[in-house]
């Protein structure tokens, strides 16, 4: 990446149609040299890895209003995934060998 690099007129036009504010820029270019400094990443055209970088904006970002609605917390999101998915237990078996028992669709319960 040039050292000099900054995000053309239109890279920047382009992030502020998806979001990105002018206060918000400068941490965002900066994210995004850092991002590309650390992986070495190679480009023909810095220019469209930003406009990536700023499309993504409003999804990845803390701050976009759009953002905080669309996504659960970091917090919210680990617990969810240390419960695992929602889980009903396997049927309990007939009380007798051989009996069966009769449900209709839809009818369980869940197994403490």
């Amino acid at each position: 990446m040039p050292p000099d690099w900054w995000p053309s007129p239109a890279g920047i036009a382009f992030a502020a149609e998806r979001g990105m504010d002018a206060a918000a820029l400068p941490e965002q270019v900066q994210r995004f040299r850092d991002n590309h400094e650390a992986r070495a990443t190679l480009s023909a055209n810095w220019d469209a890895n930003w406009r990536t970088w700023a499309g993504n904006f409003r999804a990845w970002s803390r701050t976009a209003p759009a953002a905080k609605a669309a996504r659960p917390s970091v917090r919210d999101s680990m617990i969810q995934m240390l419960r695992g998915p929602p889980s009903r237990g396997p049927p309990e078996p007939p009380p007798h060998p051989g009996e069966t028992i009769e449900a209709n669709a839809g009818e369980f319960h869940d197994v403490p």
